[in-house]
């Protein structure tokens, strides 16, 4: 399995990766975020991590331990440059997609891929990549994103036909 993972929505949910970024110190964010990403997935194919911007003098190379750094470039933001690996990729079902971002997740979702919450992913990690007893549900339970998003759609077409 692949991933790709939106740095921000990740990094936020590491306590030390989220004290970088709030002082302004994103190379250090950038390193340690690697490092929880690759140490917790030693089993992964690739992993791409997109980082919103690259500071100038930011001297964190574009492949760190074996994680592939992509960096958004202004006007684009690394929403913009997921969404599009996401369209691009031709094997996009062999990829998971770590994000919170509702545009993202149903980007990801339409075109085939997995989409894994940075939260859950972090638990996974945490957990060494293990699943339950059962393993993975044929068929899942939706989420609080899942829900809201029909229910927006939903009453959006009650709202059209009044």
């Amino acid at each position: 399995m692949h991933y790709i993972i939106d740095a921000f929505n990740l990094g936020y949910k590491v306590p030390e990766v989220a004290r970088f970024i709030k002082q302004g110190r994103m190379e250090e964010a950038v390193r340690a975020l690697v490092s929880v990403v690759r140490g917790q997935i030693p089993g992964a194919g690739r992993v791409i991590l997109v980082v919103d911007g690259r500071p100038v003098g930011h001297k964190v190379p574009l492949r760190l331990s074996g994680v592939e750094l992509q960096y958004s470039q202004k006007p684009q933001t690394a929403d913009d440059l997921i969404r599009a690996f996401i369209r691009k990729e031709k094997n996009v079902s062999l990829w998971t997609v770590v994000s919170a971002d509702l545009e993202i997740i149903h980007t990801a979702r339409d075109h085939g891929a997995r989409v894994v919450k940075p939260a859950d992913f972090l638990k996974k990690v945490q957990s060494g990549g293990r699943t339950g007893a059962g393993g993975t549900t044929e068929k899942p339970s939706a989420d609080s994103v899942d829900v809201a998003y029909w229910k927006q759609l939903f009453e959006k077409g009650n709202d059209d036909s009044a």
